[in-house]
């Protein structure tokens, strides 16, 4: 029986599904090869757009470790269109070096026998950078590396992917995508003609009450797709600061959260022992049972 439910969906997906034209996949692997401190290392070129990366996978903590930066040159560009910091990319801020974030859960586990709620006992320090996770889009799974991302990532013509690392140390990489491969956000088409942008604010020192724009953009139409945040202050307040959006001609901003936290999807300072009074760091959209999260312009 189980045989023959493997043969009828092989042949309903055979005669039913509506493939895009001239879809084509590619990957590409890197196992155990030696990165030089301090220099740009390319891992990836691809030259036939249309086309879209949409996974990749990195190991190896000297390589692509916490310092790590990571390029995009699209179609043909002699400037990157993306340059980003690898673990801020996937979510992670604020560690050192690649020990901190890769460390045991033993190592971290908490002697205290400390009531946090009715009914429950922490049993481990819950801002454990060491424990592996995962959501649909992003993840850190394994001592020493790892990451991983499956965010979509749209290229007309070529793309060439490099890394730069301040370690010498052996990586592992790779990347895998389709060409003609059409893009949907949530219920979402984008149009062929789509790109991934990537707004940043780096060692920024913020006054109480001060406004920041995140990201601005005119004469554009786009979606917001995914935010990070890792912050450190002398308090909490910070963690009070809603977030805001001004689309289009309105007169008026929409408030897209009542605090930080719950922008987040988180609630009551993450339980506040989950903060455990140490910098912290956020990432929203995906969340974990939601497919994305959506803001369009």
């Amino acid at each position: 029986m189980k045989l023959l439910l493997v043969v009828l969906a092989t042949y309903f997906l055979h005669c039913y599904a509506e493939w895009p034209a001239n879809l084509k996949t590619f990957s590409h692997a890197i196992k155990g090869a030696y990165c030089n401190p301090n220099q740009e290392i390319e891992i990836f070129k691809y030259s036939r757009g249309p086309a879209v990366i949409t996974e990749q996978w990195y190991t190896g903590a000297e390589c692509f470790g916490p310092s790590t930066i990571i390029r995009y040159y699209m179609d043909n560009n002699i400037k990157p269109y993306i340059e980003m910091n690898l673990y801020l990319a996937h979510g992670i801020g604020f560690v050192s070096n690649a020990n901190e974030v890769n460390g045991t859960l033993k190592s971290k586990m908490a002697t205290s026998d400390k009531e946090d709620g009715p009914g429950y006992k922490r049993k481990f320090n819950g801002d454990d950078p060491g424990v592996p996770w995962g959501t649909k889009r992003i993840g850190h799974t394994a001592k020493g590396g790892g990451l991983y991302n499956t965010i979509r990532l749209p290229f007309q013509k070529s793309i060439r992917i490099t890394f730069e690392t301040p370690y010498g140390g052996y990586y592992w990489y790779i990347v895998r995508g389709a060409e003609n491969y059409p893009i949907k956000i949530g219920d979402l088409v984008l149009p062929k003609s789509a790109m991934l942008k990537l707004y940043k604010i780096e060692k920024y020192e913020m006054q109480p009450s001060e406004y920041v724009v995140v990201a601005s953009t005119a004469n554009k139409t786009g979606l917001l797709y995914k935010v990070t945040l890792a912050a450190t202050s002398s308090d909490f307040n910070y963690l009070e600061a809603c977030y805001r959006a001004l689309i289009d001609d309105a007169s008026d901003f929409q408030f897209l959260s009542s605090g930080t936290e719950d922008f987040f999807s988180f609630c009551i300072l993450l339980q506040w022992w989950f903060i455990s009074h140490r910098p912290c760091w956020f990432n929203v959209s995906p969340k974990p049972w939601n497919n994305e999260c959506l803001q369009i312009f």
